[in-house]
């Protein structure tokens, strides 16, 4: 397990260096491709070699799948593959893959929430694990996603495209003819032609090494020399017609017209108006719905989902026996953002959230809140003197220990010290 101070490294930081994060944001991130060379030994951290890989097709919430290509060289997929036959299909020569580590490696979940928090990203962070034997990989498509490539073991030669054929596609994509007819009648918007096989680049990976993909870029990969082991870390943020939907959902949740479905009468035209009255209606509905969210709603249903990561590291922590006192040191863990809005009651509230964290709190608690937001390390008597007129330290007490029952704060205090002084 790593340590705290390890825990806080920027993951995502350590795992562009040496370029630094400004200008891969400036310059890559969902525009173009980008290879970093590493070192060899580079994600030791993350525990995983071949005989891990194998050990975690078992674990919890992984799934496993493998692919091969064809007689007629189409790329074929055999998903739901039971964990004891990852290692027969792997070697009889086919590529075998393993989605959702980050639900049962704790170092891949954690690597997993930290980027996801430090890039700001609503939707989905996933990691998955390669192993491909000589000569077998991917063939060329894109995905829907950006997608960080990390190279654990063995080499791999990868090809792609020098920027994505559709931005911010709305589908992934196989080449293949029937793929390639079908995305075309569903979205003729892209006119998307295949890419000339002299339009790609080409790079491989060895043990260390990153390869950055934004969503719609064209690649294949394929292990040479030996096995390769990689894992990915796929990026699916959440689209701003998905997040407007979740502020909508909770600002009319209470409305039965919002609630009710989609009734089937509305096409044999047994409810009034017919499918025209009943869509004329339900627009209004949203109309005056959009019409009375604020930029706050809005920033509160995207700090809600980030902090709803599915992962299971960082759980809360068990009830300390020793309280907390006025002069336990303590830290946040992540960096505190507060928006203000109704608790699930209706009731205006504090929400506080730190990377996949959140807290509501009493509004009456917002001199300490705001405090709370702009320091990292303080004793908890300083979390009192900033707590407003009239604030006594049994609330400010219990505001902080709840945040340390979240993993918001953590103390750090020297072994065998009170918080008495």
């Amino acid at each position: 397990m790593s340590s705290p101070d390890a825990a806080r490294t920027p993951a995502l930081a350590e795992l562009l260096a040496p370029m630094d994060v400004e200008t891969f944001l400036h310059r890559h991130w969902q525009r173009t491709p980008l290879h970093l060379g590493g070192r060899s030994g580079r994600f030791a951290d993350v525990g995983l070699d071949q005989g891990a890989f194998f050990e975690a097709a078992g674990l919890p919430g992984v799934k496993a799948k493998a692919s091969y290509r064809d007689a007629r060289d189409q790329h074929v997929e055999l998903d739901g593959v039971a964990p004891r036959q990852v290692r027969a299909l792997f070697d009889a020569g086919l590529n075998v893959v393993l989605g959702n580590l980050h639900r049962g490696v704790p170092a891949l979940g954690e690597r997993a929430q930290r980027l996801r928090s430090e890039l700001g990203l609503t939707g989905t962070v996933s990691i998955n694990g390669y192993l491909s034997p000589t000569g077998r990989g991917s063939g060329l498509h894109f995905d829907d996603h950006a997608v960080f490539n990390l190279q654990v073991e063995g080499t791999k030669r990868w090809r792609f495209g020098g920027a994505p054929a559709v931005p911010f596609p709305p589908r992934n994509l196989g080449l293949t003819d029937a793929d390639l007819q079908d995305f075309a009648f569903s979205h003729p918007w892209t006119e998307l032609e295949p890419p000339s096989p002299g339009s790609l680049q080409e790079v491989t990976l060895v043990p260390g090494d990153v390869l950055f993909l934004p969503a719609g870029t064209w690649h294949d990969a394929a292990a040479v020399g030996g096995p390769s082991l990689a894992i990915t870390i796929a990026c699916a943020p959440l689209r701003f017609g998905a997040l407007l939907a979740r502020a909508l959902d909770h600002a009319l949740e209470r409305d039965l017209r919002w609630r009710e479905p989609v009734p089937p009468s509305i096409g044999a035209g047994r409810r009034r108006g017919g499918p025209s009255g009943y869509f004329t209606s339900q627009l209004e509905l949203v109309r005056e719905a959009v019409a009375r969210l604020t930029p706050a709603d809005l920033e509160l249903a995207w700090r809600k989902d980030l902090a709803d990561f599915e992962s299971n590291v960082r759980p809360p922590v068990a009830d300390r026996a020793t309280p907390v006192l006025p002069g336990t040191r303590l830290r946040t863990t992540d960096p505190l953002a507060v928006v203000e809005g109704p608790d699930e009651a209706g009731e205006p509230s504090l929400h506080l959230f730190a990377g996949n964290r959140m807290a509501i709190v009493s509004v009456q608690a917002a001199p300490l809140v705001a405090w709370l937001t702009t320091v990292e390390t303080f004793e908890a008597r300083e979390a009192l003197a900033h707590a407003g007129p009239g604030a006594a330290w049994a609330g400010v007490a219990a505001v902080l220990a709840e945040l340390e029952r979240l993993g918001m704060v953590e103390r750090v205090e020297p072994a065998g010290f009170t918080g008495e002084a």
